[in-house]
């Protein structure tokens, strides 16, 4: 199918046209792989490691430069709160920074390998270079940060990359490529797919030029399009889960409350790790409800360029409607909604709390990615950790606790790509590891990571 039509970017808090942006046809998508796939082979269009280093600097200068505007870019096509969005403006420019670091700092390992009479008078040198041409595939929730992390790490790892972004939120990606061209790199170093056609993306990703496939997305969408790559193709995929915290009877309970309304409602919980099952000790149960409760009714909803915006809208309309399926499902099987459940402004929806909803549920069972949060009590620690297990997803968990017993036993036991202890299960810094396990994702993020994912180890064996 050919897109003669523009791509129409909406602003989720209103409804309001932002712009109109160009679509890719089968052509232009065409002439765009290729472009990225000569940048890597030809070798006049090549840059050397300094010459990355020279564009990531020219390109950290100019972000910092735009933050400002970035940050109400990001606010306007994702909903996302403008304090929030004021964040991730920060965090992009210090995701091109840590790329620097890598970069100034990494180097070949040598090796003897004199160890036995057989390989006397051998070294052993590894060094890292690019696997080739990356095609990505991103998400509206950081829509400038996310795009950050994939294109920086494409192109400090050496590797020429085209991007596609997620249709409701283009604008931070397209400028993001812009800052690179303004640093006179050869034509297809970094580029942008612009399509609401799935079957085009899907033919651009697939295409056997490609080397590596990054992709942040549904878990649907991105096993689906690993199970169609060619023999070959590496890939990375960050998916979501329902990222529990577990609150031991020993925490600070208003410290504990501020934390999780916080990794609860950022974003409106359109978060991979957003916390949406909140397990607290059966006798501490009441105060931890309260107290939630009365933090989330204190949640200012509104306009996501309103600097005292706390919640945004959700991205799309029908996404409000799903949150109203969701939740009446979950207190017709026996939940108790203690706060929220409505619509609220243009796609707004309230924030919302839950206890005792059935395990089975939507909102205990699939991630949700929404204002939602499910509280359930607990009095066995075993069992809370063997009911999380039983689940396919594995990405952020949580613990409040002050008790090294408890902490220890969930960081040895409990499935999970991360623990955070006495912090909400969103927290992100950008140089760590994200890695998401079982249909949670694949591979690690984190732009240290991400860089070691799209070279590929040489071994040089040295007689002498």
């Amino acid at each position: 199918m050919l897109y003669e039509s523009p791509l129409v970017v909406v602003n989720p808090s209103s409804g309001s046209v932002i712009t109109a942006v160009s679509q890719d046809t089968v052509v232009s998508a065409q002439n765009k792989i290729e472009a990225c796939h000569k940048s890597f082979t030809d070798s006049k269009k090549s840059l050397s490691k300094a010459r990355r280093i020279n564009i990531l600097e020219g390109v950290h200068r100019r972000l910092l430069d735009e933050q400002k505007e970035l940050a109400e870019l990001v606010a306007m096509e994702s909903g996302k709160p403008l304090q929030d969005a004021i964040v991730e403006s920060e965090r992009a420019a210090y995701g091109v920074q840590l790329a620097i670091a890598h970069l100034m700092t990494e180097g070949s390992n040598t090796f003897p390998v004199n160890t036995m009479l057989s390989s006397e008078n051998h070294r052993m040198d590894v060094h890292h270079f690019p696997i080739g041409p990356v095609i990505a595939v991103s998400a509206f929730n950081h829509p400038l940060n996310l795009v950050t992390h994939q294109i920086v790490s494409a192109f400090a790892a050496g590797c020429p990359c085209l991007i596609k972004p997620a249709v409701e939120t283009p604008l931070s990606c397209i400028r993001l490529v812009e800052l690179f061209r303004q640093e006179d790199i050869p034509d297809g170093w970094v580029d942008y797919l612009i399509t609401e056609d799935n079957e085009l993306a899907e033919s651009v990703v697939t295409d056997p030029r490609f080397a590596f496939f990054s992709f942040i997305g549904s878990a649907r969408v991105g096993w689906y399009l690993r199970s169609k790559l060619p023999p070959g193709t590496r890939c990375a995929l960050e998916h979501g889960g329902v990222a529990p915290a577990i609150v031991d009877g020993n925490c600070d309970l208003e410290k504990t409350v501020a934390s999780l309304v916080k990794g609860a409602f950022y974003h409106a919980g359109q978060v991979c790790v957003s916390t949406q099952r909140i397990f607290v000790r059966q006798h501490c149960v009441d105060n931890f409800i309260d107290a939630f409760a009365e933090h989330v009714e204190e949640l200012r909803v509104g306009d996501a360029l309103d600097m005292q915006t706390q919640v945004g809208p959700l991205i799309r309309r029908n996404e409000v409607e799903r949150m109203h399926c969701w939740i009446k499902e979950a207190v017709q099987s026996g939940g108790q909604l203690v706060c929220g459940g409505q619509t609220t402004g243009y796609q707004h929806y309230e924030p919302t709390v839950i206890i005792n909803a059935a395990e089975n549920s939507l909102v205990n069972s699939q991630e949700i990615f929404g204002p939602v949060c499910s509280i359930t009590s607990f009095s066995d620690l075993d069992s809370v950790v063997s009911r999380l297990n039983s689940r396919q997803v594995a990405f952020h968990s949580a613990v409040f606790s002050h008790d090294q017993r408890v902490i220890n036993q969930l960081y040895e036991q409990l499935h999970t790509g991360c623990l955070m202890v006495n912090e909400h299960t969103a927290f992100r810094h950008d140089g760590m590891i994200f890695a998401g396990h079982k249909q949670s994702g694949l591979g690690a993020g984190g732009i240290a990571n991400s860089i070691h994912h799209m070279q590929i180890a040489k071994l040089k064996i040295t007689q002498y």
